[in-house]
């Protein structure tokens, strides 16, 4: 996705301006059961047989890092994926082995039906930053020949606690 550099498109100052753009969850299913069937924003009608990673790209503004204590990733995922933030790998599920490239497997078919699975990231100092960031994803189907592919993915903050807390009540009284 960013020849020569293969790593450039997972930091903030890639230019992606030239990328399709669609909203997620990305899927395809070829299940003849209705309700099997995967549903949502961007149907890859044309993934299977012929590409097994898709490049995934989300900006986000970060405005008061301070207040960040946690971040996790909750994603649905068949079959693999590694997550950047800014360029550091901060999640991953059934990743192939290195080095990737944009026709790297899943390292194993994830289990069906795949549910939202939640991923504690590490420690923000490494890498988050206040002000616009950058979530990369590089999603990973098992074989070209797979059936299905998903992939939806929210980052969900956890915020410290900043209100003292107050006494209502001693027991017993002094």
């Amino acid at each position: 996705p960013s020849p020569p550099d293969t790593t450039a498109w997972r930091t903030p100052g890639f230019n992606d301006s030239t990328w399709v753009t669609g909203a997620a969850p990305f899927y395809y299913d070829t299940d003849t059961n209705p309700a099997a069937a995967y549903t949502g924003n961007t149907r890859l009608s044309d993934m299977q047989n012929s590409y097994a990673s898709v490049f995934l790209r989300q900006k986000f503004v970060v405005t008061n890092l301070a207040s960040l204590a946690a971040l996790t990733l909750s994603a649905i995922n068949d079959d693999g994926f590694i997550a950047w933030i800014n360029g550091t790998e901060v999640a991953s599920h059934n990743p192939p082995a290195a080095p990737l490239a944009f026709n790297s497997v899943a390292s194993a078919a994830a289990t069906e039906p795949p549910s939202y699975q939640d991923y504690a990231l590490p420690d923000l100092a490494g890498y988050l930053k206040a002000g616009t960031n950058v979530l990369a994803v590089q999603v990973f189907n098992v074989n070209l020949t797979s059936s299905d592919f998903v992939f939806d993915a929210e980052l969900i903050p956890t915020f410290k606690e900043t209100t003292p807390p107050v006494i209502i009540n001693v027991s017993p009284e002094p």
